[in-house]
This record gives C-alpha cells, sequence and structure tokens, in this order.
C-alpha cells in the first residue's frame, strides 16, 4: 500500500510484492520442485495490511506455476492469520494432503517460522525433506537460516521520510520502489527425488 506525503501524493509503494512472489515460486522451481505450497495472509478487518501486498505475493507464486505449466491445485493454497502458531498449524494441514507439497512459499516469514516448526517437529529435515521460502526477511530469518524474500523496509522507510520533508518543504515529491531480492540461505534445495537421481547418475 503506497505512503502518501501531505499533499495526497503517492510517493514510494512495497515494490513489486507480486514480482517477490514470483521469484519466491521461481526459486523453488529452478531447484526442481513441482508440488508447492502457498501460505498466504488472510485479510482481517481493519487489518493495516489492507491484504494488499499478501494478495499481490499469491498472484506472483500463481505466475510463476503457470510459467512453468503446472496446474494449480487450490488444497495448496491457504489463508491464515499471521502469526507463527497459524503457520505451524496450515503445515500441519498441508501434510495431510493426499499428495503433500515438498516445498512452501510462505507470504511472511512469522508464517515461514512456524512451518518450520511444524515440519521438524515431523522429523522431517529441512531442506533435505522440504524447501521452504519466507518474505521480509525478519530479523530472525538469518538466525535460523530461513531463505526468504527481502523487500527493503528500512530502505522504504527512510526514502518515504525524505519524500515526506521534502513535500513539507515544497519541493516535488519523488515516486520509487523497492524490488524485492531473493536472499538465500538454508532452507531451499532440491527435491529428494532429484537429489537421488543425481547420485544415481554418477555411479
Amino acid at each position: 500500500m503506497p505512503l502518501s506525503v501531505p499533499s495526497g501524493r503517492s510517493v514510494i509503494g512495497p515494490g513489486g510484492g507480486q514480482g517477490g512472489g514470483r521469484a519466491a515460486a521461481r526459486h523453488l522451481l529452478n531447484l526442481g520442485h513441482e508440488r508447492i505450497a502457498f501460505l498466504g495472509i488472510r485479510q482481517e478487518e481493519g487489518s493495516p495490511l489492507g491484504g494488499v501486498p499478501p494478495a499481490e505475493r499469491l498472484l506472483g507464486y500463481q505466475e510463476a506455476l503457470a510459467e512453468a505449466v503446472l496446474p494449480a491445485d487450490p488444497a495448496m493454497v491457504l489463508a491464515v492469520e499471521n502469526t507463527v502458531d497459524a503457520g505451524a498449524a496450515a503445515m500441519a494441514e498441508l501434510l495431510t494432503a493426499a499428495e503433500p507439497p515438498t516445498a512452501l512459499v510462505a507470504a511472511s516469514d512469522e508464517l515461514a517460522f512456524g512451518a518450520l516448526a511444524t515440519l521438524r517437529g515431523a522429523g522431517m529435515d529441512v531442506p533435505g525433506d522440504f524447501s521452504v521460502v519466507g518474505y521480509d526477511n525478519h530479523e530472525l530469518a538469518g538466525a535460523v537460516g530461513l531463505t526468504t524474500m527481502d523487500h527493503g523496509v528500512s530502505e522504504q522507510g527512510r526514502m518515504a521520510a525524505g519524500a515526506v520533508l521534502a513535500a513539507l518543504s515544497g519541493a516535488p515529491a519523488s515516486a520509487g520502489t523497492i524490488e524485492p531480492r531473493l536472499v538465500v540461505r538454508h532452507t531451499t534445495a532440491p527435491p529428494r527425488r532429484l537429489r537421488r537421481a543425481a547420485l544415481s547418475s554418477q555411479n
């Protein structure tokens, strides 16, 4: 959702939420995953998020699957409250599917943290058995080794503050966006079937 200066001019947006969702899904597709779930944020009435960034991230995920000519499975898309506990419960639900996913794109790092807790509690290795990509590059993401999308929150704040000061002084407000970037850490890898195939080919 764009920030506005007192004059009402939009000066900066969150930068490519749709592109970020697409990049997260493409990363998993490029690793060889085909069964990829999406865990989104349910829009709550009065939410400061307004549902806009999470909705854009879902669209990007859907675009990436379409580009890869993979069918969209509604059972692989869940929207929940943006909490660690909700992410954990949703991940448990996804694992009960007749054909469970091998990877997950989460619309926030909080949801990804919950998913990781469920996976590891079930005795699954991450990324050996399952890959997870978060979104936001939360300050704890690096501590847990989470692969995530960084959409430059601190840089957005700096640019927005500069634009507000410029508007208050009568200078023209400059528009801009921060494009999200993929930060690869330790929660994504090729699916096990591809690693086994690679090992077999070497023998």
